[in-house]
Formats: structure tokens, sequence, C-alpha cells
């Protein structure tokens, strides 16, 4: 198996820019309708909201939460991008360390590191 995943989005060539420069690499897959990134041995996909054969609620409909090595080099990486922060910092929770933004279309997107122990 290999999890897969797409965020609806209303501007797909935007979206496409900020996941291509948030991600650092291009897409492995696009139409009309769809972009998608390899990500994590995995797929992250952006969906025009438009043409989905069922309505799709464009922001916060799921949450996806993406584990990298260097949270705070990441969370640098997202702030230049100046997207809506959920959180304007860093939480530590221990072993766990997490932020919080939305993309141009509100989807929120959480990015995460672990401690090692």
């Amino acid at each position: 198996m290999e999890l897969g995943l797409y965020v609806a989005v209303a501007d797909l060539s935007k979206s496409k820019q900020f996941y291509a420069t948030l991600f650092d690499t291009k897409p492995y897959v696009e139409n009309d309708n769809f972009v998608g990134f390899e990500l994590a041995g995995g797929r992250f996909g952006l969906m025009k909201a438009a043409a989905y054969a069922h309505p799709l609620k464009q922001g916060n409909n799921t949450v996806p939460n993406i584990r990298v090595a260097d949270i705070g080099a990441t969370y640098q990486l997202v702030k230049s991008l100046d997207p809506p922060m959920v959180q304007e910092s860093i939480t530590d929770l221990g072993a766990m360390k997490l932020f919080i933004f939305m993309d141009p279309d509100n989807n929120v997107i959480e990015f995460h590191s672990l401690s090692k122990g």
C-alpha cells in the first residue's frame, strides 16, 4: 500500500507554485484539474474543487500532517512563503515539535518533527 491524499483548491496554478516551493520539487503528474507531488513515499495532490465529481469543501476539511527532519528550517521556509499562520511559533510538546499554517486556499497544513529517543 501507498498513502496518497489531496486537498481542494480554487486556483490550481497558484497552489502548484506554492507547493512546488514548499516541497522543493516539481509535480510528478498534472493536468487541468489535478497536480500531484511525490512526498515521503506517497502522494500529495491538489484537486481543483470545481472539477471533482462530489462537492469538495476548500479549507479545513483535512489536516495533512507531515514529518520533517528539521522543524526550524522548515518553519523558516514556510514563513518565507508568507502564508496565514495558525500558530505564530513552533509548539514544543516534548518529543514532538510542530507548527500549523494555511495554504492559499485556507487548507490547514501541519509540519512536525520527533525527537530521537
